[in-house]
């Protein structure tokens, strides 16, 4: 039995009872995965010199060492897999990072890009426009507090957003989302804990998070 109700030649009920995806009205969460990263994490980049390097290979290693998770920067514990259920949906994705850099008071900054299984981790799959020689990230910042080296052991910052990403696969494909963290100095990124690290109650641990929630429609 295939399904068990069907509305203008819909199947809107499976067999198992449920509701299937093709049934959901547009709009409707079908599924959602979260990962989260509750310990430290660092990414040492280049030779930790704190100059600049090439902002493409330097920073975000390259397409082979994202897919096996070679590359430092890809954040394991954030990762998300999952299978897409309808031919006629996309997916909202939703990060929440707690983020800091060696050299948080000078100037330096750090960043997040999402790869995808989709396009085997070449591109992001959502980042800001072309703008001559700027790089292209889908989240960061970049901090100065007076140079004082003294401001570089204490501070964090909080980077959260979304992005829908709507890759031209079919239902039943799985789909893994891969988060990098990297700089375009050679410096070393921090999630959940600021550079100092001091073992006391004025230097928390925090919870970074990735959600992947497939949703009807388009």
């Amino acid at each position: 039995m295939t399904g068990i109700l069907k509305f203008n030649n819909v199947e809107v009920f499976g067999s198992d009872g449920k509701v299937t995806a093709a049934g959901m009205p547009t709009g409707s969460l079908i599924q959602s995965k979260t990962s989260e990263l509750t310990s430290s994490f660092e990414f040492i980049i280049g030779s930790n010199n704190n100059a600049s390097n090439n902002g493409t290979t330097d920073s975000d290693g390259t397409a082979s060492t994202r897919a096996d998770s070679s590359w430092g920067g890809i954040v394991d514990d954030l990762i998300v897999t999952l299978t897409k259920a309808s031919s006629s949906s996309y997916f909202l994705i939703t990060y929440n990072i707690y983020i800091s850099n060696s050299k948080m008071a000078g100037g330096y900054n750090s960043f997040i890009n999402l790869y995808s299984s989709v396009d085997s981790y070449a591109d992001p799959i959502s980042r800001g426009d072309t703008a001559d020689d700027r790089k292209r990230v889908t989240g960061g910042f970049r901090m100065y507090t007076d140079g004082s080296s003294a401001f570089d052991d204490y501070n964090n910052v909080h980077l959260g957003g979304q992005t829908k990403y709507s890759p031209s696969i079919s239902s039943g494909t799985s789909v893994t989302i891969k988060p990098l963290v990297s700089s375009t100095y050679n410096l070393t990124v921090y999630l959940n804990r600021n550079s100092a690290d001091g073992n006391n109650i004025h230097n928390p641990r925090y919870v970074s998070s990735m959600t992947v929630q497939e949703i009807e429609g388009t």
